[in-house]
């Protein structure tokens, strides 16, 4: 695999799979896609009727997003150039495999307060 394929396979498992800190009113450990979900469906908000708090929530959400992704990004390229050719794959496969578990703190989540990736994305 070439190094420019495992960083954009790692970036992508990292950003869909790997538990990172949420901070705002209420905090949990969620992958990025979760607040990219968050993200949008709070400018959808702002965009229908925009008030200082919307305006709020669609930045923290979309703000951390940006800020985690490209850390992630960054550790993917480091990770890409120093890693054997099969370990990217084998790391993608591992963190996608755990995160089919409850491994993610979920706040603003109306059923659970641990998640799997799947019960996030329903």
């Amino acid at each position: 695999m070439s190094s420019v394929r495992a960083r954009r396979l790692l970036w992508v498992v990292l950003m869909v799979a790997l538990p990172v800190p949420m901070l705002g009113l209420e905090t949990g450990w969620v992958p990025v896609i979760r607040l990219l979900l968050l993200g949008g469906a709070t400018a959808g908000i702002a965009l229908q009727g925009p008030d200082d708090l919307s305006l709020l929530f669609t930045g923290m959400f979309l703000g951390q997003a940006a800020l985690w992704g490209l850390l992630q990004w960054w550790v993917a390229r480091s990770l890409a150039s120093r890693l054997p050719s099969f370990a990217p794959l084998a790391l993608a496969g591992t963190l996608l495999v755990a995160a089919l578990f409850p491994i993610y703190q979920t706040p603003y989540s109306a059923d659970r307060a641990a998640s799997s990736i799947l019960q996030i994305l329903e």
